[in-house]
């Protein structure tokens, strides 16, 4: 049995996602590899000064990279705020932030949720019962509101039930 600390603890960690992309983890570790492979490549043919200017830069550089470049999947977008203000929704693709100045709080998800009902059982005009299935549909309407819109449809097959929607 797990304890309540344990618990926030686990979402927690849940919650902290970076979103570092693949292609900027891989540009990362090149710019890595290419700084010890040039230090190690200069060494003794330039001052030990060049030699630190040359590694701290390229690992700099690659830092930068790494959390600077975003990919918003195809059903993704990002809400960035510059110092706290709003700035931008980019997504979906590749985009830039600067990252000590911009924040990502929230990936918004445009996917479809569907969330069925089980049959509910209905009276129609005539006074009959008749059996209703229902799903509801939830999509995001406005990005920066962060508002949900839902439509209720229904497979209704009584004679009675007003505009499918019993």
């Amino acid at each position: 049995m797990e304890s309540k600390s344990s618990k926030n603890m686990t979402q927690k960690k849940q919650k902290e996602d970076p979103h570092i992309s693949g292609i900027a983890g891989t540009l990362f570790g090149i710019l890595l590899v290419a700084a010890v492979v040039g230090a190690l490549l200069m060494d003794g043919k330039v001052t030990d000064v060049w030699i630190g200017t040359y590694v701290i830069v390229l690992t700099l550089t690659g830092v930068y990279i790494l959390f600077g470049l975003k990919v918003a999947s195809q059903w993704e977008k990002a809400v960035v705020l510059r110092l706290g203000k709003f700035h931008a929704l980019r997504g979906p693709g590749i985009f830039w932030i600067i990252p000590i100045m911009d924040t990502i709080p929230s990936w918004i998800d445009h996917r479809v949720m569907v969330t069925p009902f089980s049959a509910e059982k209905n009276i129609d005009k005539g006074h009959r019962a008749c059996r209703c299935r229902r799903s509801t549909f939830l999509g995001r309407v406005g990005c920066r509101e962060g508002r949900t819109r839902s439509e209720r449809l229904s497979n209704c097959n009584c004679m009675g039930c007003t505009d499918g929607v019993a």
